[in-house]
């Protein structure tokens, strides 16, 4: 757009000096040729953090996105600078703050076009990096005890692990139920892109969701295609005022297993309800608009 200047700083990993450099000198050239009154960090704490000194000196109010898990140092160190942190959720930030507020996730609904629901519920599916913390086992373990209880649902991951340094988990888990890929109804598939995660969900009946730790933004795009949802994820349900707060993952699948058709229906459009007023890119851009400007939400 003819209103936006991209500036490279190209940052190369392991060039630690020339990095902060590159990125100060680039920074500083930025902010004194342009009468900014205020800066935003998407995820990128270390230029957020050598950028955030000159912020402050020029008296430019500067908002960080942040939502993860993780704290690290760079992260408290730019609490000190930083004018405001934005996140998706209360738990998706790791540090108490008062300058913490939360403004929901940013996702275009167009691109998630609602799908028929399907009833009853067979295939089950999850979208994601095939890593520890996700808890696949536990999912595929959940839904072979299902299976045991006389429902015929089948089950899909889909996505690798990030790096070959998280790769065990997934080759012990693939080692551990290959039984259950004989059987025909585990199946794992490869990384896929985003643009395609819509296509993928269309052919599914219910998202399963394992995760502990910040809200996983596929289950909110999963909701807005008209997928039923469960997860024992706190961050999750309490986004979308879950019921069933300290119940265990094969709890809530039986329980939504148990669901008759209208009852299903009610279930996913309340979800959805919730998604669309929360989770949508326009709901979070009139919170981040009115955080640059005035800072409050």
């Amino acid at each position: 757009p003819t209103n936006a200047a991209v500036h490279s700083i190209k940052w190369i990993e392991g060039q630690n000096f020339r990095n902060i450099f590159k990125t100060a000198v680039i920074g500083l050239k930025v902010i004194k040729k342009n009468r900014f009154s205020a800066a935003f960090t998407h995820m990128a704490l270390m230029q957020a953090l050598i950028l955030s000194p000159l912020l402050k000196v020029h008296k430019i109010r500067h908002v960080i996105w942040y939502a993860h898990a993780s704290n690290p140092i760079s992260l408290r160190v730019a609490k000190i600078f930083a004018s405001e942190f934005v996140t998706s959720t209360p738990g998706s930030f790791p540090l108490k703050s008062a300058k913490v507020t939360p403004i929901g996730q940013g996702i275009d609904p167009s691109k998630f076009t609602r799908k028929t629901l399907n009833y009853p519920i067979k295939n089950l599916i999850h979208v994601g990096r095939f890593e520890k913390s996700k808890n696949i086992d536990l999912i595929i373990e959940t839904v072979a005890q299902a299976r045991q209880q006389g429902f015929p649902l089948t089950f899909t991951q889909v996505g690798n692990a990030s790096s070959k340094s998280l790769s065990d988990y997934e080759f012990q888990c693939k080692k551990k139920f290959s039984s259950y890929i004989q059987e025909g109804w585990l199946n794992f598939e490869p990384t896929i892109s985003h643009e395609k995660i819509p296509e993928v969900l269309s052919k599914s009946d219910l998202f399963i969701h394992a995760f502990q730790g910040s809200l996983d933004k596929t289950t909110v795009e999963a909701v807005l295609m008209g997928l039923p949802l469960i997860s024992i994820n706190h961050e999750v349900n309490n986004f979308f005022a879950s019921q069933f707060d300290n119940a265990s993952l094969i709890e809530r699948l039986l329980s939504i297993l148990t669901l008759d058709e209208s009852s299903l229906r009610d279930n996913v459009e309340a979800q959805e309800a919730l998604a669309m007023k929360n989770g949508t890119l326009n709901a979070l851009i009139a919170k981040l608009d009115q955080i640059l400007i005035s800072g409050k939400a």
